[in-house]
């Protein structure tokens, strides 16, 4: 980092006079001598400047697009999400048809004993014959 403090009292740029053999310096002023002896660090710095400039440029669209990446993916986890709700939804209205026809069972079988096939059937269930019994 350069040090500008050094330079406070330095001629203003139009005060310079130019003549045709180049440019007059005004005499005694040591702030001058030093700006001017400092020109290549002064030019140093404003290089880095803009290759700072340039790697923030870079970073920043970098951060840009990563955020657009991550705005898509987002969307389409909400997208999921949403199919999945739909999905949740269903199965909860299928349940609770299927807790209806259980609650049926209530009513035929208070005391708690098994259906039988014949109550199962009237109840909308399909019974599996079962040859072994």
């Amino acid at each position: 980092m350069i040090d500008t403090d050094k330079y406070e009292g330095h001629t203003p740029a139009e005060h310079w006079s130019f003549s045709l053999w180049g440019f007059s310096m005004p005499t005694g002023f040591d702030a001058d001598a030093q700006l001017i002896a400092d020109a290549p660090l002064l030019l140093a710095e404003v290089e880095r400047l803009r290759e700072l400039n340039d790697d923030l440029d870079c970073d920043l669209q970098g951060f840009q697009e990563a955020a657009k990446e991550d705005e898509a993916a987002l969307k389409d986890l909400v997208d999921s999400l949403e199919g999945i709700e739909e999905e949740l939804k269903a199965e909860v209205m299928r349940l609770r048809e299927e807790l209806a026809l259980y609650e049926k069972y209530v009513i035929c079988h208070p005391d708690g004993t098994h259906c039988c096939d014949e109550c199962l059937e009237r109840n909308g269930f399909e019974v599996m014959k079962n040859e072994h019994r």
